[in-house]
């Protein structure tokens, strides 16, 4: 540990985040709450369809080649990335998106990508997102610490692009359950076939 840090000291994950809920749209696919990575962002999150999100499924969310409108120009103040970060109506940004360019062409690294699937998440799951992590992974992983999503405002969207903030070593266990094709301790909290994908 450097710079102060310590085994207790929380961290926040920044994109790492975006991680986790790739694992955690993997075990909704378990559960059987995402019927298929297939199927469109609209059948989750219907209110998009007028933003062209007929034609993007949840796998071009995850891959990042979805054709979505969105900056990830981190030195301008005026960037769609910048609005998501600071911004406190993260829902309603996300109705400001578009599809501008053909779905799953070029990938393009862009954390609207990663806010949109959280939507999807929380509409498959009936869930917040806070609430699906401890459910499915964090309890089950037996983490030493709570963790904590940072929200556009109290109570409100966590930042799913970023800022999950926990300590170190409960971090790595992600790393330790993919590393062991995703099974904890006996149980299969993720599929093997979503790992090697």
């Amino acid at each position: 540990y450097l710079n102060g840090y310590t085994a207790s000291a929380p961290v926040t994950t920044f994109s790492v985040a975006k991680s986790w809920v790739s694992a955690l749209v993997g075990r909704a696919v378990k559960n059987g709450h995402i019927n298929s990575v297939q199927d469109p962002v609209t059948r989750y999150c219907p209110t998009l369809a007028d933003q062209g999100f007929d034609s993007v499924s949840i796998r071009n969310l995850l891959n990042m080649r979805s054709g979505i409108s969105f900056s990830e120009n981190y030195r301008n103040p005026f960037s769609t990335v910048a609005r998501f970060y600071y911004g406190r109506q993260l829902d309603a940004y996300l109705q400001d998106i578009t599809v501008e360019r053909p779905v799953g062409d070029t990938f393009i690294y862009q954390s609207g990508n990663t806010q949109l699937l959280a939507r999807v998440l929380r509409q498959a799951t009936d869930t917040t997102l806070t609430g699906y992590l401890t459910e499915q992974l964090w309890r089950p992983m037996g983490m030493q610490h709570k963790a904590t999503w940072s929200t556009d405002q109290p109570d409100g969207t966590a930042k799913a692009f970023c800022c999950l903030n926990a300590r170190a070593r409960d971090f790595a266990r992600l790393g330790r359950l993919y590393l062991d094709e995703g099974i904890w301790e006996g149980d299969t909290l993720l599929n093997r076939s979503w790992i090697r994908r």
